[in-house]
């Protein structure tokens, strides 16, 4: 025991290690949970549902509606870490990440963000605003990050509990 104190010292320098390995490995978004695959580690947020979202991109304003009304938009807030490789050049499209339900296997690819969204000059509803984006192609050095919102369109009541990441290494996220 340590003079003063009631705490066997084993237990003790345990307690020390446990704070200190804890602190060392900090930094992380709490919201997200993270995954790891071969050479990268995605950190996935979770879905978000709604019937239009905004965004911008080189200072023009985008909104992107469902015309479905059977189907909703999900925006998923990912950050991609490069952790391994000294670069990685990634390729984030509609056919990279998918979203939808393992159990049921149906998958639906993120939405071509400038194909489907429509210009818009009206101001951006705080609430129905996604920035940043991820998405494009783009190389991430090791020790770096990038993130930001990926969408889809689902059907409603769809069971979301799946992601499938395919940009640069396979990962399988569920929520």
């Amino acid at each position: 025991m340590i003079k003063g104190f009631s705490i066997p010292v084993p237990v003790a320098l345990v307690a020390l290690a446990a704070l200190v390995l804890g602190a060392a490995c900090g930094g992380g978004d709490p919201e997200k949970t993270v995954y790891e695959g071969r050479n990268l580690e995605i950190h996935v947020g979770d879905p978000v549902i709604a019937k239009r979202a905004f965004f911008s991109n080189n200072d023009v304003q985008y909104l992107l509606e469902v015309d479905d009304p059977g189907t909703r938009i999900v925006a998923v807030n990912v950050d991609v870490v490069n952790r391994r490789i000294n670069i990685t050049k990634l390729r984030v499209d509609a056919g990279s990440v998918e979203i939808g339900s393992g159990r049921t296997g149906e998958r639906f690819g993120a939405l071509a963000l400038f194909q489907e969204a429509t210009t818009v000059t009206e101001a951006m509803p705080e609430d129905e605003t996604f920035m940043p984006l991820l998405w494009g192609v783009f190389e991430l050095e090791r020790g770096f990050k990038s993130g930001g919102w990926i969408f889809f369109e689902v059907p409603v009541g769809l069971d979301l509990d799946t992601l499938w990441w395919s940009a640069a290494d396979d990962i399988i996220a569920r929520f």
